[in-house]
């Protein structure tokens, strides 16, 4: 067997890949109102996005848990928090304190539409109601609450894929960028992990 070939002294070689900064790269159901805020208003105080995180999730947590007593009031509990969503993005699209091209506002505004829709449709029983009685279709494969499962789904992958999309457009403006680092150290102190 020969030696193996090394590359010619002239060869360019590039140079490692910089990891991009871990801003906030995922949403699932638990963070999504956290990252959410955090990545449309970067440079809000920390105690205003703990406000507009944390504020829809706690009155839904209080009406489902306190108040309710039916399904429908339950339903309209989880509704809440997607509706305070869908006005944060609203009131920073409308008041220019986000940075938002059409095509971002329409995909939000979608993806935190679909997890409300599904709610509604819940609450609905929707179209089960419409269906004829115990017509399979929709007795086992398209049940209003199999329905919202999958809207809410469709919301949290959503989610996702919009964190990154913003935490990379947050990476590549300095301003933001430096806003956003300085809220995480601040998290970092108080949560004991600086």
């Amino acid at each position: 067997m020969g030696r193996p070939v090394s590359p010619p002294s002239n060869a360019h070689t590039p140079p490692p890949a910089a990891h991009p900064p871990r801003l906030c790269t995922h949403a699932g159901s638990q963070t999504a109102a956290l990252c959410l805020c955090w990545l449309l208003l970067p440079c809000a105080s920390l105690a205003l996005l703990a406000g507009l995180a944390l504020g829809p999730a706690l009155c839904s947590a209080v009406v489902t848990i306190f108040v309710a007593r039916t399904v429908r009031v339950r339903a309209a509990g989880f509704a809440l928090q997607f509706a305070c969503r869908l006005g944060v993005i609203g009131a920073t699209a409308a008041t220019g304190a986000g940075h938002w091209p059409a095509a971002w506002l329409a995909t939000h505004l979608a993806v935190e539409a679909a997890p409300l829709l599904g709610s509604v449709l819940n609450v609905l029983r929707l179209p089960e109601a419409l269906a004829p009685a115990g017509h399979p279709l929709f007795t086992y494969v398209l049940q209003s609450h199999t329905l919202m499962h999958v809207l809410v789904g469709v919301g949290m992958l959503g989610n996702h894929f919009l964190a990154l999309t913003r935490a990379a457009h947050v990476a590549d403006t300095p301003a933001l960028l430096s806003c956003a680092r300085a809220h995480t150290a601040t998290l970092a102190g108080l949560l004991g992990r600086g």
